[in-house]
């Protein structure tokens, strides 16, 4: 019965503003269903991050869901049948899909490092799998080696039989 807001784009000053100086960020909000408030639902910061659910977002695309769960979701049309997210890093820098939770944001994750084409895969923040760039598979070891003259193509590394069994 009376007038509210459905949405809103906001423009702010997004750090210390100085002659011919003025950083700002870009803020959408929208207006929950049951509710006469709009919320703040994403901001584009002064350097280029874009933040989901958060208002200071930590990395280029940060998203946060503040319920129990987290969805991203991408979809494929019907023209392009592949569904892709794609992450392309600067020269030969890193690619990264990161994983953490309310009390670890970043404890697990998959790299790519395009330096020497090779992925890996960490837990409780060490590297423990890595698929290098001739497609061997290491565990244990970031690195291949050769031992009697064989170059394994999937090769488990520890120090005695309790680190490394096969």
């Amino acid at each position: 019965s009376n007038f509210c807001n459905t949405a809103k784009i906001d423009s702010k000053v997004d750090g210390t503003p100085g002659t011919d100086d003025m950083p700002g960020n870009l803020i959408f909000y929208t207006t929950a269903d049951g509710s006469n408030s709009t919320s703040e639902r994403l901001r584009i910061t002064s350097s280029g991050k874009i933040g989901i659910n958060t208002n200071n977002p930590s990395d280029l695309v940060h998203i946060r869901d503040t319920a129990s769960d987290c969805n991203v979701q991408i979809e494929a049309t019907a023209v392009d049948k592949d569904a892709r997210l794609k992450l392309i890093a600067h020269g030969n820098g890193v690619s990264q899909v990161r994983f953490g939770d309310g009390g670890d944001g970043d404890i697990g994750g998959l790299t790519y490092d395009h330096s020497d084409n090779s992925m890996f895969f960490r837990v409780n923040d060490q590297e423990r799998m890595r698929i290098n760039n001739q497609g061997k598979l290491l565990i244990g070891s970031s690195a291949s080696r050769s031992i009697s003259g064989i170059n394994a193509p999937v090769q488990i590394q520890g120090t005695n039989v309790n680190t490394s069994s096969l």
